[in-house]
């Protein structure tokens, strides 16, 4: 299932090999590493909106010690234990994706796991370490 909508006309967005589209033909195209971006350019308050490189290589440096690692395996087994079939899982606010590919692995069935960030520094990290079915920057 695709729970994607054009952020122009609010169509549903189709997915085609290298990019989405709605009925009306608005085109967002995916990045190398996988990830659309759907931040409307008259919708961006600053030129790079939320965390630059530096930023998203030190968060991602300081989770991969592990000091994070008993909050994700808590939260991974409240949502195995409350789920009983396939689930659409969004991670709003994403980042680099730790949390959601924590969980993606801990899952004994399919889900699709989608992720979104304002940061196309950190969904793109995301993206290119297959955490998320697709990244988004914005809806």
């Amino acid at each position: 299932m695709n729970p994607l909508i054009c952020p122009v006309c609010k169509n549903a967005l189709i997915e085609a090999i290298s990019s989405y589209r709605c009925e009306q033909n608005h085109v967002f195209d995916k990045a190398r590493s996988g990830y659309v971006n759907l931040l409307l350019p008259n919708r961006k308050h600053s030129k790079e909106p939320g965390d630059n490189k530096e930023m998203v290589k030190n968060r991602e440096a300081f989770l991969t010690k592990g000091y994070y690692t008993k909050i994700s395996d808590l939260l991974n087994q409240e949502i195995a234990r409350a789920s009983s079939r396939d689930m659409n899982i969004l991670d709003v606010g994403c980042g680099n994706g730790y949390y959601l590919r924590r969980l993606k692995q801990n899952l004994n069935k399919p889900s699709d796991c989608w992720g979104v960030d304002i940061s196309k520094e950190a969904i793109n990290l995301a993206a290119k370490k297959q955490t998320i079915s697709i990244g988004l920057l914005a809806i």
